[in-house]
């Protein structure tokens, strides 16, 4: 597992611009389910939902990749105020969890979701762009759309 692996195992080579952390779990609830979105520095960029629902490979796309690496830069300036953990909960239904996983142990910040939202406090802009990946995927997923006759 990610959060609980040394990033040399998994073949992670520190980036001179993510000098912090090299990959990014966030996670809240949606309707149905818990949402999980992996990002790490390589490109990696999957989705897993509660109920199941997965989507891996997203980061051979050039337009969720772009997304990933703006998260991760993000990420980077976030470090200093994580609480260091060794235990992963899920967010309440009312939370967003961010796990900031770094070269020396993995950081989880975490804010309301209804707040955040609403552009307040340092994690909106990573939690309005884990939405601009969301879109990103599922532009990817749904394809090109066919021309209106």
């Amino acid at each position: 597992m990610l959060l609980s692996t040394d990033p040399g195992q998994l073949g992670q080579k520190k980036d001179e611009n993510l000098p912090n952390c090299f990959a990014l779990v966030s996670e809240f609830h949606l309707a149905v389910a818990i949402l999980t979105l992996l990002t790490v520095q390589d490109g990696t960029t999957s989705l897993y939902m509660s109920n199941g629902a997965a989507i891996i490979g997203g980061g051979q796309h050039q337009a969720v990749r772009q997304f990933n690496r703006k998260l991760l830069l993000l990420a980077q300036d976030l470090v200093q105020n994580g609480d260091i953990c060794s235990e992963f909960p899920f967010p309440n239904s009312s939370e967003v969890f961010f796990y900031l996983v770094c070269w020396d142990g993995v950081r989880r910040r975490q804010d309301l979701e209804s707040s955040v939202r609403q552009g307040k406090g340092d994690l909106a802009p990573l939690y309005l762009t884990v939405h601009e990946l969301l879109s990103a995927i599922r532009a990817v997923e749904e394809g090109p759309k066919a021309p209106r006759k």
